[in-house]
């Protein structure tokens, strides 16, 4: 499955990132759709345990998709988040982990453990859980806390809380600008997010500037 000429592409997008063998993740998808559909516990144990990008990424999807009880779930769930050490796995990862409305909660307290972690990768993860499953009207102010807690300064921590909040900021601007303004983000963070809402499709520079 493997594309030379995307692999290298791919390398110049996750610096540091070498072991890529240039798989498109849509390939990834239905391979770790027919291992879940198999004994997915054997093929985690045994088969998908290298440490090229690929291999990884499969081991994030076969997690995501698998179906077994939350216990069980939550504990792969917090293994693999261990292993991330790239934004493209990370937030393929995000993106795959649908979780069930019952099990909404759940997932939410597993999220909430990553938020003060010194981890680069792990703070981004919660960041962007928080982003794609946790700005409903229920959890936004929830989410808007949490956002604000995170201290690690690595740079992709912060683009990861500054892209959650400039997305929260068209969803309810008045109080992400009401953060915004307490000073109370990270480092870098307010800056950041201020330069991703002026970049979004959605700025309107009438509107949105006085409240930036």
């Amino acid at each position: 499955m493997s594309d030379e000429n995307y692999a290298a592409f791919s390398r110049k997008l996750l610096p540091g990132c070498e072991k890529i063998s240039g798989v498109r993740l849509p390939l990834l998808h239905r391979l770790a759709g027919e291992i879940c559909g198999k004994d997915w516990r054997a093929y985690l144990e045994n088969g998908l345990i290298g440490d090229t990008f690929e291999e990884r990424m499969l081991r994030g999807f076969v997690i995501a998709g698998c179906q077994c009880e939350w216990s069980e779930k939550s504990r792969l769930v917090q293994s693999f988040v261990k292993e991330i050490d790239n934004w493209s796995v990370c937030d393929s990862f995000c993106a795959a982990l649908k979780t069930p409305k019952e099990n909404h909660a759940q997932m939410l307290a597993t999220v909430r453990k990553y938020i003060l972690s010194t981890r680069e990768f792990e703070a981004r993860f919660a960041a962007v859980m928080l982003l794609n499953y946790y700005l409903d009207e229920e959890s936004f102010d929830l989410s808007l806390r949490l956002l604000s807690s995170v201290r690690q300064e690595g740079y992709y921590a912060v683009t990861g809380v500054a892209w959650a909040l400039s997305t929260a900021f068209f969803i309810h601007p008045e109080k992400v600008s009401r953060l915004l303004r307490t000073g109370c983000l990270c480092g870098r963070t307010a800056e950041k997010t201020r330069e991703k809402i002026r970049q979004s499709k959605h700025f309107k520079p009438a509107v949105h500037v006085p409240l930036l």
